[in-house]
C-alpha cells in the first residue's frame, strides 16, 4: 500500500503540474480528507483489533 501510495504521488504532482485545475481540485479534496479522516480516527473503533481477536 505504502508504494502504491508513493507512486499516486508522482503521478498527481506530474497532472498537477500540467493541469492548474486539477491541482486545485486535489488540494480541495486533501484539505476535506485531512479534516475527515482526523474526525474519524479519533472516534471509530480498531475493527483490525475486532477481527484480529475473532478470526486471527
Amino acid at each position: 500500500m505504502k508504494a502504491q501510495l508513493e507512486a499516486w504521488d508522482i503521478v498527481v504532482d506530474r497532472i498537477s503540474a500540467e493541469d492548474p485545475f486539477f491541482s486545485k481540485v486535489v488540494d480541495s479534496q486533501k484539505a476535506y480528507a485531512k479534516e475527515v479522516m482526523n474526525y474519524l480516527n479519533l472516534n471509530q473503533p480498531d475493527y483490525k483489533m475486532a477481527y484480529n481477536h475473532h478470526f486471527g
